[in-house]
């Protein structure tokens, strides 16, 4: 019969395994939780994206929200955004509200 302590090392050991198993599947979730969100943005993105083309009150609803939240030079560049991205531009220090797109306000 093994002793207390090589049975304690042979649990120690099994339960290190069980650890590196249970930490490689919660990276694969996270992998795959992932890969589905970008899949979920881009099928929303596209159809946001056809019915920019097919509505001129859809296009005055989310061309501000383009602009509003696309920092990037390159990503601005591509979707047809003019000037600074948001975090290029001075924030405001007066207490006005930004202005409401014409389409949302009827």
């Amino acid at each position: 019969m093994p002793s207390a302590e090589e049975m304690l090392k042979k649990l120690q050991e099994r339960q290190d395994k069980l650890n590196a198993k249970i930490k490689e599947a919660k990276l694969a979730a996270a992998k795959e939780a992932a890969t589905l969100d970008d899949e979920r943005h881009r099928l929303i993105g596209a159809a946001v994206a056809i019915g920019m083309n097919e509505s001129e009150e859809l296009r005055a609803l989310v061309e501000p929200l383009l602009d509003a939240h696309t920092a990037g030079t390159r990503a601005r560049k591509l979707l047809g955004l003019k000037g600074p991205g948001p975090s290029q531009e001075p924030q405001s220090t007066t207490d006005e509200e930004p202005p409401v797109p014409q389409a949302a306000a009827s």
